[in-house]
This record gives C-alpha cells, sequence and structure tokens, in this order.
C-alpha cells in the first residue's frame, strides 16, 4: 500500500527509518527467552519473578538502545544527498520508541513459551498487525506524512504490547519488572 499510493521517494525514506530503527533488534532478545525457559523447566514456581526480571533487564537495554540510536542520528550528516534528512532522523527516533514495546512483547512470549500457549503470542501479533493495515488504510489515500505512517506502525507494535500484557496478567502476579543486578545475572 505504502509502495503504491505514496510512491518510490516515499517509501525508500520509510525503509530507512524502519532498517535503522530495528538495526539493533537482535540485542534486546539475545536469546533471553531460550535460558529463562530452561531455567523455569528447574523452579516452576519462579515463573512470575522471571518474567519480572525478564521484563526489567529488557526495559534497560532497550533504554541503553535507544539512547545509543539518538546519540547516532545526532553524528549523522543532515544533508539531503546522504540520504538522513531531519525529518528522517526525526521519524526514526520516534520509531525507535518501539524497542520499549518490543522488550513487553518480548518478555510475554517468555511466559506463553514457558507454557505452550502460542496462540496468544498469534492473537496479540494479529491485534498489532490489524491495527496498522487499518489505520493505514484509513489514511492513505489522503497522501499522509512520513510521521503518520511511522506512528501508525508504532501502534500496531504497541497494541501487540499491551495485548501481550493482557494476557500475561492472567499467568503471573504482578506485571512490574525488576531492576535488579542480582536478578539480571542468572
Amino acid at each position: 500500500l505504502l509502495g503504491r499510493y505514496l510512491g518510490v521517494e516515499f517509501y525508500g525514506h520509510f525503509t530507512k527509518v524502519i532498517a535503522t530503527s530495528t538495526l539493533l533488534f537482535m540485542l534486546l532478545d539475545f536469546g533471553f527467552n531460550a535460558v529463562a525457559v530452561r531455567a523455569y523447566k528447574h523452579a516452576p514456581n519462579s515463573l512470575s519473578q522471571s518474567f519480572r526480571s525478564l521484563l526489567g533487564l529488557r526495559l534497560a537495554l532497550a533504554s541503553l538502545i535507544y539512547a545509543f540510536i539518538l546519540i547516532t542520528l545526532f553524528i549523522l550528516p543532515s544533508s539531503s544527498n546522504q540520504g538522513y534528512t531531519l525529518p528522517v532522523k526525526i521519524n526514526i527516533a520516534v520509531f525507535a520508541l518501539q524497542y520499549f514495546a518490543q522488550a513487553i512483547i518480548l518478555s510475554s512470549h517468555f511466559l506463553f513459551q514457558s507454557r505452550l500457549e502460542f496462540l496468544k503470542i498469534v492473537i496479540a501479533a494479529n491485534l498489532g498487525s490489524l491495527t496498522q493495515l487499518g489505520l493505514i488504510a484509513l489514511v492513505i489515500g489522503r497522501g499522509p506524512s512520513l510521521t503518520t505512517i511511522t506512528v501508525i506502525h508504532l501502534v500496531g507494535i504497541i497494541v501487540t504490547s499491551l495485548a501481550g500484557l493482557i494476557f500475561a496478567k492472567k499467568l503471573v502476579s504482578s506485571l512490574i519488572p525488576t531492576f535488579s543486578l542480582s536478578t539480571f545475572k542468572p
């Protein structure tokens, strides 16, 4: 839809925003769920604490990644011939906020993986994707700005994370993250 209705140049800018913003996503994932699921199998009573610790760790990492992206954007040249114009940089900064929502999504996936409840992951992802598609369908004919499309994609990811939290609330006693080096270490 974006490429067809908004043109190649717009789609190119949007691709730069998405690609640059998600470049460090693997640092947020880092295989933590596999380690946490394995630990949960040895101590099944620790599900809530493991989730809270994993969420805290990922939110801390999201903060570091976001700060790194902002610093990098400040350093990158801002001329129109370099491809990182000021509007593109602003949209990268906006969309990079998705790391916080992704921290929630990945941490809630730990809960569902440990209990083999994968349908919840699918439902949450579909809700976010349908939100994105619906909002894009509403604005596409009006020639939306790059910021509008960026925010729509961010909203879709936030919807996915909120759905994950709603499902997670039924499995754990608290959704409040734990920020403690002693709980991050294991």
